[in-house]
């Protein structure tokens, strides 16, 4: 059972993060600040779950990488869009910092 929900939280991690570079990066109704703090806070959560599996480095490393594979996916963007910054650099240390309850 750990294996499918480790695939399934992996995979809840690379929306989590395609969604927070298109809230960065997309024109949207809804106040960017308020997007991009739920999908913080939903990402904190999916890694503490995450890490109850495979460890919470393990679980920080694997945050990083549906990051930067956001970013990655994410350079096609439209030439009036503001310029790309590198997502693994937006306060991950929030997502992982009052994260010591896990064990």
């Amino acid at each position: 059972m750990g294996g499918s929900e480790v695939a399934k939280l992996r995979q809840r991690l690379e929306e989590i993060c395609t969604a927070m570079h298109r809230g960065l990066y997309d024109y949207a109704i809804v106040g960017k600040h308020e997007v991009i703090t739920h999908k913080y806070e939903m990402l904190g959560e999916t890694q503490e779950q995450l890490a109850l599996y495979i460890g919470k480095e393990q679980a920080f490393q694997d945050v990083l990488d549906a990051l930067q594979r956001s970013e990655k996916s994410g350079s096609g963007q439209q030439a009036n869009n503001p310029p790309k910054q590198d997502c693994s650099s937006l306060h991950l240390e929030s997502v992982y910092v009052g994260r010591s309850n896990l064990s």
